[in-house]
């Protein structure tokens, strides 16, 4: 992941890619998650949101072609 992108001029580090990538992968789930409200049966929904978008960035970096 040390790979720069260029959009439109300016150099993006990969890491600030993915992690955008990430933050609308988690706005998705987090609305979708609010719609059936799951948000009941979590004791902490703070905690479970940091908590999902750690492991959505991670899953991006994972799976992120190199």
């Amino acid at each position: 992941m040390n790979r720069d992108w260029d959009i439109c001029g300016v150099f993006l580090h990969g890491a600030l890619v993915s992690l955008v990538v990430a933050a609308v992968l988690h706005q998705l789930l987090r609305r979708l998650i609010a719609m059936v409200s799951a948000y009941a049966w979590v004791w902490h929904p703070g905690l479970a949101d940091a908590a999902l978008f750690v492991i959505l960035w991670g899953a991006v970096v994972a799976l992120w072609p190199s």
